[in-house]
């Protein structure tokens, strides 16, 4: 085979040695990249999922603190304002919260202490939700309400040494806190990550379902 001949070979062999190799080679860091991005989104919904569990056992514990204390079965049980006032009327700024509600074993309203805009949650008006409360003891859910996302916790009153058993309950002490940028802000610090509320509701039908209780 003639010297030109083989050269010319060897040519088109390059030449289809280069894409091709190029080829494969994009291809498997194509590859790589979405593995990479599919393991930082895990590590991120991982740290985001602790974050939050965090964030609600803090929450349980604070309302578990007031609903299983004496003091608190007894004010749902008599009414006392002054022990009202004495108690619970700080609750809010100690604590910072924007809403606090006691109602006794009745389901009647006895206390309550709210900022604007957490007065007419739909929980108030669900039949299902201290029934719901009083089967499991314990009930956290999110109320979007007047634009703004709150999320919420719920337990039964009982006496401080309670155990459980079947020990009747005194009542319901519920709490509401606004996640705004402040609450937002934490939530990135603890997870290592951007965390943002959007509004993406079509009517007020599709507002009620998102805020319902499950």
């Amino acid at each position: 085979m003639k010297i030109r001949t083989r050269i010319i070979i060897s040519l088109i062999v390059a030449g289809l040695f280069i894409p091709v190799t190029y080829f494969v080679f994009f291809n498997l860091q194509q590859k790589r990249n979405e593995l990479l991005k599919d393991s930082y989104r895990e590590q991120l919904l991982q740290s985001m999922n602790m974050s939050m569990a965090v964030n609600q056992r803090n929450m349980k514990n604070l309302v578990f603190d007031y609903a299983h204390w004496d003091g608190m079965k007894r004010f749902a049980e008599t009414y006392d304002p002054e022990w009202g006032t004495s108690n619970l009327s700080t609750f809010l700024r100690t604590h910072e919260y924007d809403g606090l509600w006691v109602f006794n074993r009745a389901r009647e309203q006895v206390y309550n202490n709210c900022q604007s805009g957490t007065q007419d949650f739909y929980w108030m008006e669900d039949s299902s939700f201290f029934d719901k409360v009083t089967t499991i003891g314990f009930l956290y859910f999110h109320e979007y309400q007047d634009k703004q996302l709150f999320e919420c916790v719920a337990a039964s009153i009982y006496s401080t040494e309670y155990q459980g058993g079947p020990e009747p309950h005194s009542g319901f002490f519920v709490l509401a806190r606004k996640i705004d940028g402040g609450k937002l802000k934490e939530l990135q610090e603890l997870s290592s990550s951007f965390v943002t509320v959007s509004e993406s509701l079509q009517n007020a039908e599709e507002e009620e379902s998102l805020t319902r209780i499950s």
